[in-house]
């Protein structure tokens, strides 16, 4: 083992000096550009005219032993160029390329890639033949530059991003996708002449490059000192990750010691429901190589849910579980693709450390896939073992139908089933349908290691979208959207739940501003969750419409407003006013506002047992992102966030007979204040070592009384729950 190690980290670094004359610049030019293959012109895309671009985009491509490379020339005016930083993977308000590339040709999985012109990125994993995941967050290269008839990016994938089947001949045969976004018209083109709307992973650009099976071995170290401002205390970690791939089919992946010091801060949202919020994982082990046990469903169902490994431990008030570590082996091969993925959490001060298992095993052939995955979670403190099987399957059916389908099993508590039908038919390019049929029983639950918003549910659901095109060269419209929804949902007791029936409207003008309209009605029927389990609740149906425009992407400033008026609680109505400006100062500078303000005469939250209290509330949120990037090396992004909200009691009601009974006493006021602020400063010491400095601070606040808006800030301010300064370092060998 230790030998093969060695010889693996040894080519590994060979392969990388002695193809290090082809420098990621942005410039494309080395004489390697020069003598690179060229892929086919770009087609318009969106709107979907097929028309020649109105301005010309060549993309070349290198295979090489350290990664595949790929080099955009975008010819445009710079007075029409929209060039502004973002963060990592935000969408873009700048002009950008796009790579997706298919490493076997299978069209099973595709990773994403994308560079702005500022040089700014995100990507993700495209799977089920058109769904994203953006969470993945890959190790790749990308430099961009600029000259007064085009600007240019530069990117380097390489080769060990994702497993890949082995090839026989050293030939090996990928699936490619490239686009790019004119912003400030709208456009976006693209080679080949496909959007995600009908088959997308399956139809990408055939390309054959030379095949570099070559062992590749990395070693991660990071460590990290946080100092604990409140409490005067420093602590210092160190651990590391471990990436072995012997040969392209085989993966292996450990961490001792996780780098879990978080970098990112989630978005705040006041949630007082009986649904959890879903957030989404930036750890980098658990986000890089997923796609495999990546496994999802109808009403975002996720039999991994990686946020649950190293969550607040089982019992005692520890905010979060130490891992001692984790690892996953993949294997990828012609028909069958299989891995294992496991991860161990250390005893905290009264719980005991929880562990996970998955198994995974998938066969696919010409757009078909049957898959199995088992998943295990033990959780010791709780004398409970979790226990999940699932069943997938997905059958093209024809080039414009296509089935999904999983069958699934659950024992923790209890043993149960559910299972999910999705039929998606696309007649036309322009226009996609989906079917879906939905089944969780009463017990079935996938909770401990996954993510589902509730079980007990019988549910259709139909949605149609319809792109329309081909306007008039002297109409201000380029492109209309139209969308409507069906749902019908009952639980397994036969009890209607509420409906839906929503249509919406988009129009896309010229000038790359938009307008939308969105109406949604909920039907009348029970909530059986409202009060966790001590009653139903009937409701009548309720109405939501909404109105969101986005101002020209021309110029340093612009804006989104919306407007929203809708129905909550027993009917009461509500709305809801938004505005969120940008300001670009430079390239390398911008600024990102958003206000909000909401307020209801009839909020009905679930107090304790058959208890709900119907309240008057005020919910005030602003975000603020400042993003500055120069000479390609550093980073620094500012990000505030604060709610506020006041809720004024004036009823309360216990639940009886699924109607509800005045009580005498009112519920309690009171007010909730939370704030995150963030200043994060990233130095890429080179392109495999980072520095990061941050300073967090924030924490949540909350009094029994109507406070004001100014009192619930300076509070949130002046009395955090949270400061610390961060400082980690991370280099790869």
């Amino acid at each position: 083992m230790r030998l093969s190690l060695s010889w693996s980290w040894l080519l590994a670094l060979t392969a990388s000096s002695a193809h290090a004359t082809l420098r990621v610049d942005g410039r494309l030019d080395e004489a390697e550009w020069r003598s690179a293959s060229v892929l086919p012109p770009m087609v318009t895309v969106s709107p979907w005219t097929s028309a020649e671009p109105e301005y010309r985009t060549e993309v070349r491509y290198l295979a090489r032993p350290d990664g595949l490379y790929l080099g955009f020339r975008n010819e445009q005016p710079p007075e029409t160029r929209l060039n502004r930083a973002h963060i990592r993977d935000a969408f873009s308000e700048s002009d950008f390329n796009e790579v997706a590339v298919d490493f076997d040709g299978r069209g099973v999985i595709a990773y994403d890639f994308f560079v702005s012109s500022s040089n700014s990125v995100r990507d993700g994993v495209w799977f089920n033949e058109r769904e994203i995941n953006g969470d993945w967050d890959g190790s790749w290269e990308h430099a961009t530059h600029a000259d007064d008839r085009a600007w240019y990016s530069e990117i380097r994938i390489p080769w060990e991003v994702a497993p890949m089947v082995r090839t026989e001949d050293g030939q090996r045969r990928i699936g490619l996708y490239v686009s790019r976004w004119v912003m400030g018209r709208y456009q976006r083109y693209a080679f080949p002449n496909i959007r995600p709307l009908q088959r997308f992973i399956s139809v990408f650009a055939p390309v054959t490059v030379p095949d570099f099976d070559q062992p590749v071995f990395h070693a991660t170290p990071y460590a990290t000192v946080i100092h604990d401002n409140l409490r005067g205390e420093a602590e210092a970690d160190a651990g590391v990750d471990l990436f072995w791939r012997p040969r392209s089919d085989q993966q292996l992946t450990a961490t001792v010691n996780p780098d879990f010091g978080q970098v990112e801060s989630d978005e705040l949202v006041v949630n007082f429901s009986a649904v959890e919020t879903l957030r989404s994982d930036k750890r980098p082990f658990f986000t890089e190589n997923q796609g495999l046990f990546d496994l999802r469903g109808t009403e975002d169902l996720r039999l991994v849910h990686t946020r649950r490994i190293g969550a607040a431990p089982d019992r005692g008030l520890e905010g979060a579980s130490e891992l001692l570590g984790a690892a996953k082996y993949m294997g990828v091969g012609e028909q069958f693709d299989y891995g294992v993925f496991l991860a161990a959490e250390e005893d905290g001060q009264e719980a005991r450390g929880r562990d996970y298992a998955v198994t995974r095993l998938r066969w696919h052939d010409n757009g078909h896939a049957l898959g199995l995955l088992a998943t295990r979670a033990r959780r010791p403190s709780l004398e409970r073992e979790a226990r999940v099987e699932a069943l997938d399957l997905g059958l093209s059916l024809a080039p414009e139908l296509r089935l999904e389908s999983m069958l699934m099993s659950s024992e923790a508590a209890e043993r149960d089933r559910g299972g999910w039908l999705r039929l998606r038919y696309a007649p036309q390019r322009t226009w996609n349908n989906s079917l879906e049929l939905t089944r969780y029983g009463r017990d079935f639950d996938v909770n401990d290691l996954g993510y589902q918003r509730r079980p007990d549910l019988s549910k259709l659901r139909f949605e149609s979208m319809l792109d329309v095109n081909g306007f008039a060269p002297e109409s201000p419209s380029s492109n209309r959207s139209l969308s409507a929804v069906l749902e019908l949902a009952e639980n397994t007791a036969g009890l209607r739940l509420p409906g839906l029936a929503a249509l919406g409207w988009r129009e896309d003008f010229r000038s790359s501003a938009s307008l939308g309209l969105y109406w949604r009605r909920e039907t009348s029927g029970t909530d059986d969750r409202l009060t966790r389990g001590h009653g139903e609740l009937a409701l009548a149906a309720r109405d939501s419409v909404e109105l969101i425009y986005r101002s020209t992407q021309s110029g340093s400033w612009r804006y989104a407003a919306g407007m929203r008026r809708f129905q909550e609680g027993l009917g009461g109505w509500a709305r809801e006013l938004s505005f969120g400006p940008s300001y670009t100062y430079s390239p390398e500078l911008g600024l990102g506002l958003r206000l909000a303000w909401l307020n209801s005469a009839d909020w009905l939250i679930w107090r304790a047992g058959e208890r709900v209290d119907q309240y008057e509330r005020e919910l005030v949120t602003a975000t603020a992102n400042l993003v500055a990037q120069w000479q390609d090396r550093h980073e620094l992004r500012a990000s505030f966030q604060w709610l506020g909200l006041r809720a004024e009691a004036f009823q309360g009601w216990r639940v009886a007979d699924r109607r509800l009974a005045p009580l005498d006493e009112a519920g309690q006021d009171f007010s909730f204040a939370d704030l995150a602020f963030q200043i994060r400063y990233r130095y890429a010491m080179s392109p495999v070592t980072d520095l990061f400095l941050v300073y967090g601070r924030g924490g949540q606040w909350q009094d029994g009384e109507h406070q004001a808006y100014a009192r619930l800030f300076e509070t949130s301010l002046s009395e955090p729950e949270a400061d610390s300064l961060l400082v980690k370092w991370r280099h790869r060998f």
